[in-house]
């Protein structure tokens, strides 16, 4: 039996990851933003985001206990976020590899600037990501 993956695709708000994983991902694909969409329209709402978390956690562990490939596309600003998803895929023996969107398009869901700003400074680095740049359509990988 294949290992199933677990697949990480983070970057600010804008920079592509719903895209990307829709056009490279096969399986299946997990948002935040899923919780803050009424009606085909994006509505932010801070306290709808515990509950988004929680799904999206509970959804993975329990399609990746199924054998199934997940691949979640959140800002993941913080190392500590990853790693609580690398934990996931060492429980459950998945494959687990972070992407990282390099590219900004713009700012689709009207993220205040200052907040945009401060997620793009306080930003971490995660040791053996692969960077994707769209305007290249090139991957680097970084060490671990």
């Amino acid at each position: 039996m294949k290992r199933p993956v677990l697949q990480i695709v983070r970057g600010v708000p804008g920079t592509g990851k719903s895209t990307w994983a829709r056009d490279h991902f096969p399986g299946l694909i997990l948002e935040n933003d899923y919780f803050h969409c009424h009606s085909c329209i994006y509505e932010y709402d801070v306290n709808r985001m515990k509950k988004a978390m929680n799904f999206v956690r509970e959804t993975t562990e329990r399609a990746l206990s199924l054998g199934m490939d997940v691949c979640i596309a959140n800002t993941f600003t913080r190392k500590k976020y990853v790693d609580f998803y690398k934990g996931i895929a060492e429980k459950y023996n998945a494959n687990f590899r972070v992407i990282r969107m390099m590219h900004e398009f713009g700012n689709v869901h009207n993220v205040p600037k200052n907040v945009l700003e401060n997620m793009k400074n306080t930003f971490e680095n995660y040791p053996g990501e692969i960077l994707y740049n769209w305007k290249t359509d090139t991957y680097i990988e970084t060490s671990k």
